[in-house]
């Protein structure tokens, strides 16, 4: 078996979740149902909501994933922005 060094990242994070990922994937109602509509298991949602000294990204959703999520928001009438998926300070 292969160690990365990342033993944890399926694994629910510990502390406060990291903002913006966060509030999004409660928006969509949880890790699962923000990562099944990308194709993606939900160990993607817990990095994108872990701080980046864990492995993480620290709340940041990869851009790449925002047109679908965005899309997918509007067919499940949430309310969802581009501008959300930006970090606040």
């Amino acid at each position: 078996m292969h160690s990365n060094g990342n033993k944890n990242m399926g694994a629910p994070r510990k502390g406060k979740p990291c903002e913006p990922a966060a509030q999004i994937v409660r928006k969509f109602g949880g890790e699962q149902a923000i990562t099944k509509p990308l194709g993606l298991n939900q160990s993607a949602a817990y990095r994108w909501q872990t701080p980046r000294e864990r492995g993480g990204t620290g709340g940041i959703i990869p851009p790449i994933h925002w047109d679908r999520l965005l899309a997918s928001a509007k067919r499940r009438k949430i309310k969802l922005e581009r501008g959300d998926f930006s970090a606040r300070g």
